[in-house]
């Protein structure tokens, strides 16, 4: 994490280090997880270069996209807007896009979704 250029994963180079080496198993186990908190009306899409699943939750008449991440990655506006992340935004077709991290899912799945629409965009 003191290394500047270390992009947890964010780079697709998964395996070179032991932070990231099985985060792409855990991330579809982590979406599953939120699926079935409302199985009836949650969807799970992979979306994106990297391929990382997305629960789409229906809510006030439209729909919200819950992209899953990594806790190391940066979420401030110009990640947020970068090419893996803004691509895979752009990829759900809503305009609610959300960031929500295995960590948190994996500890919390049902306070995961409220705190990902509650979190400001500038506390990334």
């Amino acid at each position: 994490m003191t290394d500047r250029d270390w992009r947890a994963g964010l780079d697709g180079d998964w395996g070179a280090d032991r932070a990231t080496a099985d985060w792409r198993a855990l991330a579809p186990h982590a979406a599953e997880d939120l699926r079935r908190l409302d199985p009836q009306n949650r969807r799970v899409e992979i979306l994106g270069p990297l391929g990382l699943p997305t629960v789409f939750v229906p809510r006030n008449g439209g729909m919200e996209a819950f992209v899953v991440v990594h806790p190391f990655w940066r979420l401030d506006e110009a990640a947020r807007s970068g090419d893996v992340l803004g691509r895979t935004a752009c990829e759900t077709g809503v305009d609610d896009v959300f960031w929500v991290d295995t960590f948190e899912v994996a500890r919390r799945p049902v306070r995961a979704i409220g705190n990902a629409r509650a979190r400001p965009p500038e506390r990334f």
